[in-house]
């Protein structure tokens, strides 16, 4: 995969409206659990020179409800590496490479806080099949996947409750694009009930499918 994939695509000295995150999710393989966490970029179209960096995480569970978290810093308080997976959001808040991920993210009374470490295969995707595509504006989202059949190991506390994470099957995901689009469907999977080295991941709007 090219640096320049993995690296953030927002220009700060030019910006223009923008839409950009990294995220990585990790699944059980026990129980229907999962954790997702997120570093997102939003510039927008009325005024994308104050950009904002926000920090998510939101915990499913099917024995509590789930937890949702966001916080939000301007982007010039956030650091974004140009040629690597490599973010942080105010120190504590967000941290996230391509070999590890540590944060804690409060809102209101509900607050998850993680420390994981990013193992298993290195292979990555590249979904659009011209190279041309992820420099002109059409397709308007360009997405890749820089650790596409991850393990994360370490631990995830879900408002005071600690989940174990031993080698859970997961995803290490990077998009950007002019604007949020209206709808569209996403679909990841690297866990099987019978156990197969399997890795089915896709992406679909109204005109095309990646």
């Amino acid at each position: 995969m090219k640096a320049s994939y993995e690296g953030v695509r927002f220009d700060a000295a030019n910006p223009k409206p923008h839409v950009e995150s990294y995220f990585l999710k990790a699944n059980d393989p026990k129980r229907a659990r999962a954790i997702w966490i997120k570093a997102t970029i939003y510039a927008s179209a009325r005024d994308p020179g104050a950009a904002i960096a926000e920090a998510w995480a939101i915990a499913f569970s099917d024995e509590k409800p789930n937890v949702a978290v966001k916080q939000q810093i301007p982007f010039s308080c956030a650091r974004f590496s140009s040629d690597s997976v490599d973010v942080t959001l105010d120190d504590d808040m967000l941290r996230m490479t391509s070999d590890m991920s540590k944060g804690a993210i409060r809102t209101g009374d509900r607050k998850i806080s993680w420390n994981l470490t990013i193992g298993g295969r290195r292979e990555s995707l590249v979904h659009l099949p011209a190279s041309w595509m992820y420099e002109k504006k059409l397709p308007s989202q360009k997405y890749v996947s820089p650790r596409l059949d991850a393990r994360v190991s370490g631990e995830v506390v879900v408002d005071g409750e600690t989940w174990t994470l031993d080698a859970w099957p997961a995803l290490l995901g990077h998009n950007w694009g002019s604007k949020h689009t209206p709808l569209y469907l996403w679909v990841h999977c690297n866990s099987w009930n019978n156990g197969e080295d399997v890795v089915f991941e896709a992406v679909s709007d109204r005109k095309s499918v990646v």
